[in-house]
């Protein structure tokens, strides 16, 4: 789509993290945690039985990250608990910031269920941690095998979370090529030129 040229443009975007989070303290790295919509039940953000809020804050710190919850338009989610614990976690709603793709191009590493934002991460070969804590019970099902097309491990406590984050952060090229080809399952053209084609389609077709 037309709308993917300005995440395949590396540097198509002059936003900072310091213009969209003024009060958030001085970042490197982006964190966007980013899971789908659930009709029947909450989503559970951090669904991890050793689950200790003020550790991943200082794993924040110590990696000068922010952490971006991006909840699904259709679900509303109140921060504030986890603010009170660290400026570092930081909101991201629609109404923060309404276009995504602002977002994607800042983002260091995705985090997410089924939602397809890691696929959009694709084109800017974005590192992305799976957490299918209810993957057996998922409502809406799931339209292709789950391994075939998450290019990325899989978490279900917090330590492995961790883990996962830190290893992206200090090798953001690791597992490339299976991005790469989950990538080339969902993109014929990865250029950066849809618009221009659209515009052509139009003009001959008008």
């Amino acid at each position: 789509y037309p709308a993917y040229d300005e995440l395949i443009k590396k540097d198509s975007s002059d936003t900072t993290f310091n213009q969209i989070w003024p009060d958030a303290p001085q970042s490197d790295y982006l964190i966007l945690y980013a899971p789908t919509f659930r009709k029947k039940e909450k989503t559970r953000w951090f669904p991890f039985d050793d689950l200790d809020l003020k550790e991943i804050a200082q794993f924040l710190d110590e990696n000068r990250a922010l952490l971006a919850f991006r909840a699904h338009p259709n679900e509303q989610l109140s921060i504030d608990e986890y603010q009170h614990i660290s400026p570092r976690f930081v909101d991201a709603s629609q109404d923060k910031v309404e276009n995504i793709n602002t977002l994607i191009q800042q983002t260091n590493v995705i985090l997410t269920d089924y939602s397809s934002v890691y696929i959009e991460g694709l084109l800017r070969d974005i590192p992305a941690v799976f957490i299918p804590y209810d993957i057996r019970t998922y409502e809406r099902g799931l339209p292709m095998p789950y391994e075939d097309v998450t290019p990325g491990p899989k978490v279900h406590t917090q330590s492995q979370l961790l883990s996962s984050i830190q290893d992206v952060l200090i090798s953001p090229e690791h597992l490339s090529d299976k991005r790469a080809h989950v990538r080339n399952l969902f993109f014929s053209e990865v250029d950066g030129r849809s618009t221009d084609r659209m515009i052509q389609f139009l003009k001959e077709n008008s």
